[in-house]
């Protein structure tokens, strides 16, 4: 008896690997798992730095020159949204794209929108009000003509956000691994180094300083609460010291308590009077380590839940943003297999 094992061509052919999504595929699913507000703000970089590239517009019309800025007044807020150099406005993108899919979610698209202007509106004013006293110190009038602007003072104050959102969590910048609480400083130091490099310390240190302080005050002290149930983030995580090394802490506390008192005094007072017209006792929420349980200023038990909640909602935010990315990125490698196997 012979037997017949047949040959390979008789044998039942290898299904094909799974087809890679192509490059559009992957970028269009990049794109739609992006928030609206964060894509809009990333079209708006590109435009105007197209438009001012093509000549359509003067430099002075959008970027900050103090001496212009009466009867150009609108500079003051539109100087944040110029970037007029190529390589800048590709970190710009690259930063706000990576943050904004992290910060507009756990915010809501209104109150994203809500904190990119307050941010905007107080580097103007504070970068406006700095070249004058600098000018009414020196005397010296170029001072008042020089052209200011860029993107970093909101990317800086978007970075706070990302610290109040996960400030535990892990990015990987290459390959060193940076915890989200650090982001903000880092920013600020490079900012520092190229301000030194380039010798433009007001445009790109001064916007990111301004930026990064006038984000963390409205986020700790006027950021209106999802519950309702006050404005405002007292977590540990957002107090002015956490910014600094531990051993600065006891030159930063005064500081700390003067900020406090300016943002939170009358809220307190008027807090305090209405408790007592209520009959209630006590030292109300207390002094920093005082009375009130220990708490510190202008922190209660439910403000402390409210911070972790934040947090929980942040973390949840970004898991369920990853999956709908997962998600999208799955259906269109299967769009792009069947396409492929199509042609």
């Amino acid at each position: 008896r012979t037997l017949y094992l047949g040959t390979m061509a008789d044998l039942p052919a290898a299904p094909p690997p799974p087809a890679r999504p192509s490059v559009a595929a992957r970028i269009s699913a990049l794109v739609a798992s992006l928030p609206t507000c964060t894509k809009l703000t990333a079209v708006a970089l590109v435009v105007l730095y197209g438009v001012v590239a093509l000549g359509l517009v003067s430099v002075e019309y959008i970027a900050l020159v103090p001496g212009h800025s009466i009867p150009y007044l609108w500079n003051v807020f539109t100087a944040s949204w110029l970037e007029t150099n190529v390589g800048a406005l590709a970190v710009s993108c690259v930063t706000l794209l990576a943050a904004g899919r992290v910060v507009e979610p756990f915010m809501g698209t209104k109150d994203f929108v809500k904190f990119i202007l307050v941010v905007n509106g107080f580097i103007g004013v504070s970068a406006f009000v700095t070249m004058l006293f600098v000018y009414y110190v020196s005397r010296d009038e170029t001072m008042l003509y020089k052209k200011f602007n860029g993107f970093q003072g909101i990317i800086a104050g978007i970075l706070i956000a990302v610290k109040q959102c996960l400030p535990d969590a892990d990015v990987a910048l290459g390959a060193v691994k940076v915890k989200c609480r650090h982001l903000p400083a880092l920013h600020l130091a490079v900012m520092l180094a190229a301000a030194a490099a380039a010798h433009q310390y007001l445009a790109l240190f001064g916007f990111s300083l301004f930026g990064a302080f006038g984000g963390w005050v409205y986020l700790r002290y006027y950021q209106p609460r999802s519950d309702g149930s006050g404005v405002g983030d007292p977590g540990d995580h957002m107090s002015f010291v956490s910014f600094f090394p531990g051993f600065a802490a006891p030159l930063l506390i005064p500081c700390a308590d003067a900020m406090h008192a300016y943002c939170c005094g009358r809220r307190e007072r008027r807090l305090q009077t209405k408790f007592s017209a209520m009959g209630g006792g006590g030292g109300g929420a207390g002094g920093r380590g005082g009375g009130g349980g220990g708490a510190a200023k202008g922190v209660t038990t439910s403000d402390s839940g409210e911070a972790q909640r934040r947090r929980e909602r942040g973390a949840k935010a970004l898991a369920d943003r990853l999956a709908e990315k997962q998600k999208k990125t799955s259906a269109a490698a299967a769009a792009g297999g069947g396409s492929d196997n199509a042609v």
